[in-house]
């Protein structure tokens, strides 16, 4: 069976960006290429300058990409919109998305994200007669902030009219003046239009019928696109039922996130309890309520290891191991016992609970979103409160206390799916999503 031509949109893409959407699509890429299909990748390139108009396509450098696969990079940064609406339906992305369409032919158009793209890809591969598909990261199909957190760190269960208007009213009732002041760097009137979007939504007064009509504008045409895809997915049942909820009535394929095994684990070392904590320490990462919960432990009781871009004192067992290429990342996990994700936010499913499962790592994760999915609870994992730091401190005390329970839960971890079957399954989604009805 001849392979398939894929065009897949990333609105991020390695080195340009690394977290765990750019990550899942480096890889799916990767293994596309790997099996035999060709793969075009366009994602938004996002740095300033360089002499080039906004929506400018650029050809990847030599070696940016996988092996095999096409990377072309367009340039458009979210300060380039000029009103709300350029958010979710800017047309000015038709134009290069149409000669990329005709310069490589695929058979498919695929959407890892629509920040930036929008229903864009979606009325223009309708007007072509192009099959395309989506992928459900998170939520930015509902929400405008994309993680269903509001401006004062308030974690939402869904869209609703008054808190998503009220919530997104600066940006849905603003007009071209203030995509002006957004772009204007670090000026007065830029850093005002940031403190509008920071003040609590309770604190906000009722939104106009013009927000009202905007935000009802873009929820038809985000779910009016999904409707419309040949094939929707996403990574846990979580986000899909959060979608249906909301109102997209069609089918979601679950199709799980997956890694491969980067390097032998070896023995471990001698020592007490090794807690790990990867990624970006956001506010809703969890950091903070770990770091009080083990510094609320006693002294060599066990270590918890931070790696990637945070920093702080190295006391109380506590150690900064700061960033890391991805290359590492199955070394740096084989030297904890225990993964943690304490997220607040609901969130879909982490690649780095994949990479820890791939490294033969337990997980340790908050009860929000997809996270329960990924562990049986007292099986290959736990599952804790979120914001609970009471709970996460109990549970971590009693793990120290008995390490021969936490080496023979990690017997009994299996390894997550690979990255060429992740492929395999897609290209079965698609072929039956093209087949003739």
């Amino acid at each position: 069976m001849s392979g398939l031509r894929i065009l897949l949109l990333a609105h991020r893409f390695p080195p340009l960006g690394t977290g765990g959407v750019e990550t899942w699509a480096w890889d799916l890429s990767a293994a596309l290429s790997r099996a035999g299909h060709a793969v075009c990748v366009l994602a938004r390139d996002e740095r300033p300058g360089g002499g080039l108009p906004p929506f400018s396509l650029v050809d990847g450098a030599e070696g940016e990409g996988p092996p095999g696969v096409t990377v072309r990079w367009l340039r458009h940064r979210h300060a380039d919109g000029r009103a709300a609406r350029d958010a979710w339906a800017d047309h000015r992305f038709t134009a290069p998305l149409e000669r990329v369409v005709g310069g490589w032919g695929p058979d498919l158009v695929h959407v890892a994200h629509p920040d930036g793209w929008g229903v864009t890809p979606f009325r223009l591969a309708e007007r072509l007669g192009l099959p395309v598909g989506a992928t459900l990261h998170d939520y930015k199909w509902l929400c405008g902030r994309g993680q269903m957190i509001q401006a004062d760190g308030t974690v939402c269960d869904g869209p609703l009219e008054e808190a998503c208007t009220r919530c997104l009213a600066d940006q849905l009732g603003a007009g071209p003046l203030r995509g002006v002041m957004r772009r204007l760097g670090g000026t007065p009137l830029a850093q005002l239009a940031r403190r509008r979007d920071l003040k609590p939504v309770s604190d906000r007064r009722d939104p106009s019928a013009r927000v009202r009509g905007r935000w009802h504008q873009r929820q038809r045409a985000m779910l009016g696109a999904l409707r419309s895809a040949a094939l929707v997915t996403a990574p846990s049942q979580f986000v899909a039922d959060v979608h249906h909820r909301a109102g997209l009535d069609r089918p979601v394929q679950v199709q799980r996130n997956g890694a491969d095994s980067r390097g032998a684990q070896g023995e471990r070392a001698p020592g007490p309890l090794r807690i790990g904590f990867f990624g970006t320490a956001v506010p809703t990462k969890g950091l903070d309520l770990l770091l009080r919960a083990v510094r609320s432990l006693g002294p060599g009781l066990l270590e918890l290891q931070v790696h990637g871009p945070a920093s702080g004192p190295n006391d109380s067992g506590i150690a900064f191991h700061g960033p890391y290429p991805r290359a590492e990342v199955g070394a740096r996990m084989a030297a904890v016992d225990v993964v943690a994700l304490p997220s607040s936010w609901h969130e879909n499913a982490p690649m780095v609970a994949a990479e820890a499962r791939a490294a033969g790592r337990l997980l340790l994760v908050s009860d929000r979103g997809g996270l329960p999915e990924l562990v049986g609870h007292g099986v290959d994992g736990w599952v804790e409160p979120a914001g609970d730091a009471a709970a996460w401190r109990a549970r971590l005390d009693a793990l120290a206390g008995d390490l021969d329970a936490v080496h023979a839960a990690t017997a009994r971890v299996q390894p997550p799916p690979s990255s060429d079957s992740v492929a395999a399954a897609f290209v079965e989604a698609w072929r039956e999503a093209l087949a003739p009805q």
